[in-house]
């Protein structure tokens, strides 16, 4: 029986956002803390080097949601493009 998956590799990397708050109440950004956002394909030509072709992304709903059903996607499109450029299938 041949087994099927919709994900390019079966381990896949994980990046996370920013949902906790520290102690003094601000919200901790983890994709700035660790500089994922900055060595996003830095990051993918890692994972690539050990066959990690599929990773999930998380993004930070607080920073989107601008209210008054207005999203701001805008930080995470350049991360959406490298994904593309690189060949990393994303889940969002």
């Amino acid at each position: 029986m041949k087994i099927t998956t919709p994900f390019r590799s079966f381990l896949m990397g994980g990046f996370e956002s920013c949902y906790t708050l520290n102690e003094q109440g601000k919200r901790l950004d983890l994709l700035c803390d660790t500089l994922h956002d900055v060595k996003c394909r830095e990051d993918y030509h890692l994972l690539k080097e050990i066959g990690v072709y599929t990773v999930r992304e998380s993004l930070a709903w607080h920073q989107i949601d601008k209210g008054n059903g207005v999203y701001d996607f805008s930080r995470f499109i350049p991360m959406l493009q490298t994904a593309q450029e690189e060949g990393i299938q994303v889940i969002w």
